[in-house]
């Protein structure tokens, strides 16, 4: 899976074994517009990812990260919270023509949570 988050307040351990990416100098304003999207995930599939001790097994966006998933798959994600995809902290996250599905979450939002 891939953790996106524009600072340090997050730490690897909300996503082990996954690659997390520091958008901090991308971000200028709380509101993105459909270009200023920090990252574009597209045509992309996440299958079987696990977030052990937080949340998003396929995603997570945190503390005003910004993503543009289109045309993606997420199957089979496993987290505490948002198994497939996860929006934290005033997080931007816009999805379309993807499809989340067999995601399951121990606490809240099986395929996606938004927080």
């Amino acid at each position: 899976g891939i953790f996106v988050y524009p600072s340090a307040q997050y730490g690897q351990e909300l996503l082990a074994g996954a690659k997390a990416v520091d958008i901090t100098a991308a971000l200028s304003a709380t509101s993105v517009a459909d270009s200023a999207y920090a990252v574009h995930a597209a045509g992309c599939t996440f299958v079987n990812n696990t977030a052990l001790l937080g949340a998003g097994g396929g995603l997570a966006v945190a503390n005003m990260g910004s993503v543009k998933m289109t045309s993606c798959t997420v199957r089979r994600g496993m987290a505490r919270d948002g198994g497939g995809v996860a929006a934290l902290d005033s997080a931007h996250l816009r999805v379309s023509r993807s499809l989340i599905t067999h995601c399951a979450a121990s606490d809240t939002g099986g395929g996606v949570v938004s927080e």
